[in-house]
Order: structure tokens, then sequence, then C-alpha cells
């Protein structure tokens, strides 16, 4: 964190911080308006990927132990609409696709901003129609959507202010460094006066069937959202060779993107290359059925760990895996020492000597 704003950009951080500090002189006339005692409708805001998405879920059962008669709703976006509407804990799920963070293909920036702008109108609607009682933003970073909750009327905003537009809060959230995630999400529910701590989360209700004995199953899951995460394919096409070496049934899993990465790692092999073929549900059965699942940083990580399944993630030094790691009862982060890391850069370097991890200490740790 830079001058309390977590973005690297020093122009854009400097924008935000004057409009922020003469914002803030307008807010002083604004009262803050205290948490609600009568609360029973709460909107939870959430519009980024998928692993994301998932360890969000981890403050929903305290928040509903605090107010188990109110509504829990749900913002995020359309590409997690399989993960969130069958979650026991969410009362509704409303969708707004941000431009910013939109990956799913089939559209350009015009486009994705379009659908941006008649889902914001739909979110207003929406605000107006359920008159929330509590708003908890649990994204930090840029961008976030505080600009957006700034015109909605909602009788208490609570979030971060690490990302600019702070003065639209009723509570800000001090942002702690080296603590995972999820502390972070839990930081904004203790703002409700409540004592909870971060549990596994379970998303066994995105399964249907039941485990197939007999029968040794490894996951492979080697696409992510960024380039900067991927893992050599040498390096997948060996350990899939291995694996079926060893009498492992493979499996590549993976987005519509990923299908020629899966044909080129499962060639020749007895394995099934399932990317662009599973629904969320689908995907999530088939990690549930296999015994192992090793992939890089991305949602299937996340996934696997809290169905329970022995999860190897291979991490890159851009962030610090102890921030973003899966949560869960078997799961193992491998990362190289290198050292530049963490560097924090987005679009990370040329070299990625971070993601040059031994093949050999990743099939110790599968047997270990």
């Amino acid at each position: 964190m830079i001058d309390g704003y977590l973005l690297r950009n020093r122009l854009l951080r400097k924008a935000l911080k004057v409009m922020d500090q003469t914002m803030g002189l307008f807010g002083l006339l604004r009262q803050r308006r205290p948490v609600p005692t009568d609360v029973k409708k709460i909107l939870v805001i959430k519009p980024d990927h998928l692993g994301d998405v998932v360890l969000s879920f981890s403050i929903l059962p305290a928040l509903k132990k605090k107010y188990p008669q109110a509504q829990v709703h749900f913002l995020c976006g359309r590409w997690a609409k399989e993960l969130a509407e069958g979650n026991p804990y969410i009362f509704q799920v409303h969708y707004l696709d941000h431009f910013m963070l939109n990956r799913q293909g089939g559209g350009g920036r015009f486009k994705k901003l379009g659908v941006f702008v008649c889902d914001l109108r739909s979110f207003y609607q929406t605000v107006r129609r359920e008159r929330f009682d509590l708003a908890l933003d649990l994204r930090a970073y840029f961008p976030n959507f505080l600009p957006f909750l700034f015109f909605a009327d909602i009788r208490c905003k609570i979030g971060f202010n690490t990302a600019g537009f702070g003065f639209v809060l009723d509570r800000s959230i001090a942002w702690r460094e080296d603590v995972h995630e999820t502390e972070h999400f839990l930081d904004v529910v203790k703002a409700l006066d409540l004592e909870a701590e971060i549990k596994e989360i379970d998303l066994s209700y995105l399964v249907r069937g039941s485990k197939q004995p007999g029968k040794k199953i490894c996951v492979l899951h080697p696409g992510a959202g960024r380039r900067v995460k991927q893992w050599d394919l040498k390096n997948w096409q060996e350990l899939a060779v291995h694996l079926s070496a060893q009498g492992w049934h493979v499996r590549v899993t993976g987005g519509g993107k990923d299908r020629a990465l899966g044909e080129s790692i499962t060639c020749g092999l007895n394995a099934q290359n399932l990317c662009g073929k599973t629904t969320i549900p689908e995907l999530a059965q088939a990690v549930y059925e296999s015994d192992c699942v090793i992939g890089v940083d991305s949602f299937v990580a996340h996934l696997s760990a809290a169905l329970g399944v022995k999860t190897i993630a291979l991490f890159n030094g851009i962030e610090k895996p102890g921030q973003w790691k899966p949560l869960g009862k078997d799961v193992r982060v491998l990362v190289k020492e290198v050292e530049c890391s963490p560097c924090f850069l987005k679009a990370g370097c040329a070299e990625m000597n971070c993601m040059q991890h031994s093949l050999t200490n990743l099939i110790r740790e599968l047997e270990a």
C-alpha cells in the first residue's frame, strides 16, 4: 500500500487522493450514519472473478448468525451466476458485469461498457425496490464499486477506501498488511460488532453425485485468467505422462479458450480433456470425484480446496501467496523463491522465473 492506496499507478493515485481530499471536505457536512439496529436486508458486493467470489463466501455464515432474520443479497458478475445462486446463505443474487473486470469473450470494450451501463441502471432500480439497510463492499482494489454506491440510497455503507472514494462510506475499514484476504472480509463484518472467525468455505451445494470408488483420479487445471500465472506446457505434458504411467486417470479442466491447451496435454494418453465442456456445477462434480487437483492460482484451486480435495497450487511471485492461498484441509502451495518476489507487477516480467517450478518437487508433494 502506498499513501493509503492499493495502487501502483502514481498519476491515478494522486488524482484519487486530490479527489478524496476535496470531497472529504464536503463529506464533513454529511453525518456518518451508524449501523442500523433493525437490519432486514443486506447487500454484499463482490463483482470480482470466481476465486475472489469463493473467498468472499467465508463471511456469509457469520453474517447470517448475526442477523438470522435478514435477507442477504449478493451482487456479482454474471460469470459467478452458477456459483452464487445455489449458496444457502444468499437470499437473492443480483448481477453487474463491471466492464473493467469482465474477462468474458464475445464482445469488445464498448459492448462490455454498454452491458455495464444497463446493469448499473438495473442496480439502482433494485436499490429503490429493496431498500437495503446495509451495503458491504468487499472490493478493496481499483476499480472499486464505491463511486456507484454514492448515488444509492442505502442506510449504511461499509467498505475499504484503499481504491479511492472513501467519502462515500459511513464506516471505512482499515487495511491490514500480511493477512489472508478472508481476514480483510472479516474486518468488514466485525464493524457490525460481531465476533467471528474464518472457517472452511463450504461449496458442497454445488455437488450432486458421489465419489467413484476404486479409481484414482487427478485433475489438472493449467489455465488461468492471466498469462503470468501459467506454468510451461512441457511441464504439464510430462506431468500427465507420469500420472498415467502411475495408474492415475487424468482429467484436464479449463475454459473454452483452454481447449487447445487441454488437447496438447491429453494427446496420446488415456485422459479426458474437459476444457470448455463443463458448467460450474459439472466442474465441481469432476473435482469432487477426484483424489487430487493440481493447478495454478485460479478458481479451481479454491474450488477443490473448499470441496475437501487434496490441492496442489502453483503460485507466482507477483503477489504474496499467504494472502491468496486456497482455504481447505489439504492444501499445498508451491512457491519458487526469487529475489524480486513479491514484485506486485500486474503484468509480471519477461522471464517470470517465479513460475519455473520444479516438476520433481511437484511430484514429491503429490506422493507425500
